[in-house]
This record gives C-alpha cells, sequence and structure tokens, in this order.
C-alpha cells in the first residue's frame, strides 16, 4: 500500500511541475511594460503605462499624466481608485532598476534600488548608495518624461507624481527640490 501511495505521489509531482513551468506572466489588461534605461547611469528599468479607455478613439487629445514610482506595487491598485475620480489620464509606473548585481538582489531583495533612487540624505552602507534621489529625479525628468511625452500623447503641462512610503518621501523630495512651497 505504501508503494503504491509512494507512486500516486510521484506520478502528481510530475504534473504539478508540469504545470508550474507553463505558467505565464501576468499581464493587466491595457498595460504596457516598455524597457528604459537611464542615460546617466545606465541602469535598466521598466515603464508600466496604462492608457485610458478611451485613448484609441479620438488621435488629437492629449492626456494628463500621473507618475509613480514602486509600479510593481501600485499598477493593479491606482488605475481602480483613480478611475472613480479622473477617467481620462494616463498611469506611468516606475519600477526599480532591474539590472542590481546579484549578491545587492539576493541580500536586500529585487526593490534595493528604491532604497538608493528615493533617499536624498547620504548614509554610509557597505552594499547600497543612499542619497541618490537627484540622480533618479533626473533620469525620471530627462528621460521617462521624454519618451513617454514621445511615444504617448501626454500633456507635458500635466504631470502629477504618487508615491507611497519611500516614495512618498521621494515625491516630498521631488516638491522641495523643484522649489516648490508645501
Amino acid at each position: 500500500m505504501k508503494n503504491i501511495l509512494g507512486l500516486v505521489l510521484l506520478f502528481s509531482l510530475s504534473f504539478i511541475e508540469a504545470a508550474a513551468s507553463e505558467n505565464k506572466p501576468y499581464e493587466m489588461p491595457s498595460t504596457q511594460v516598455m524597457p528604459i534605461q537611464d542615460s546617466e547611469s545606465k541602469g535598466q528599468y521598466e515603464l508600466y503605462i496604462k492608457l485610458p479607455e478611451e485613448y484609441l478613439k479620438d488621435s488629437e487629445k492629449t492626456y494628463p499624466v500621473i507618475y509613480f514610482t514602486d509600479a510593481i506595487y501600485h499598477i493593479e491598485i491606482l488605475p481602480t481608485s483613480i478611475v472613480n475620480i479622473m477617467k481620462d489620464i494616463i498611469l506611468v509606473g516606475v519600477s526599480w532598476q532591474k539590472d542590481i548585481k546579484d549578491d545587492v538582489k539576493q541580500k536586500h531583495g529585487a526593490h534595493a534600488s528604491r532604497f538608493e533612487d528615493y533617499s536624498f540624505w547620504k548614509k554610509t552602507h557597505p552594499i547600497l548608495q543612499f542619497g541618490q534621489a537627484s540622480n533618479h529625479l533626473a533620469f525620471i525628468r530627462n528621460d521617462v518624461f521624454n519618451y513617454v511625452e514621445q511615444n504617448y500623447r501626454a500633456n507635458p503641462n500635466e504631470r502629477s507624481y504618487f508615491g507611497h512610503s519611500l516614495g512618498g518621501v521621494f515625491g516630498a523630495y521631488i516638491l522641495v527640490s523643484l522649489g516648490y512651497q508645501i
């Protein structure tokens, strides 16, 4: 009896393994994932771009854009939250750096670049380089804005930013560094 149970279990595991290997990456309707490189640091990122439902109906209309960091965390919830308030907007999420070193990824996770990119304070750390907010802001202003505005009907006079937690700290840094008063 134990041998039969063992064979059934072994046979079942092979089906589970086969099913797992057939999994496809998660795709979100109406969302494009576009690779982008920071022209200064050469770091690789991704943009998660969600267009409004009416985008293809009027080729002349331009749209405000909400840019946000920690794209993978927010791409599912922001469209649901915002569509009830503002229907005609483009959402652009900026991912964490995709090509971080394996030792950094193993020790601090795939999101390790957010500690560097969103922080404006200098801190000595054996692996991470805190205080790169000005460089990340330059990447967003020079590379991300240019890419979005050259490839989509984004209105350059109607940009907003959303960030949560450390991304919110980065948002405050943006306001202060661009001379806005809080």
